[in-house]
């Protein structure tokens, strides 16, 4: 994005560019969890807000209660997700080895 302006190309908003994230609440289940900032690399937003959620119950009460703002975008990733007990041990295996890969990258990367 660096390189291009996408609006040359026909785009008029961009998602992570064009969002003010001060008045827009960001969440992600990137890293499979809500909470995953350690190994999150790329999903992170520069906001105001700092909610740590644990599970889509917490978001859910949070809604209920009226805690969030008004503006919020939920990234989901559906490839974490599961239809069985043994594809979720599956994928929960292959996302340890790589986000321990990542802990390991980014403890390299500041060192």
């Amino acid at each position: 994005m660096e390189k291009y302006d996408y609006r040359e190309f026909g785009h008029e908003y961009e998602l992570y560019f064009d969002t003010d994230y001060n008045e827009t609440l960001y969440i992600t289940d990137a890293g499979r969890s809500w909470g995953s900032e350690k190994v999150n690399l790329r999903d992170k937003v520069d906001s105001k807000y700092n909610f740590k959620f644990n599970s889509t119950a917490d978001i859910i009460s949070a809604v209920e209660k009226e805690k969030l703002p008004d503006k919020i975008i939920i990234n989901v990733h559906p490839e974490h997700w599961a239809e069985s007990s043994l594809e979720w041990f599956v994928i929960l295996i292959k996302r340890k080895i790589r986000n321990f890969a990542k802990v390991i990258y980014l403890k390299l990367r500041n060192f």
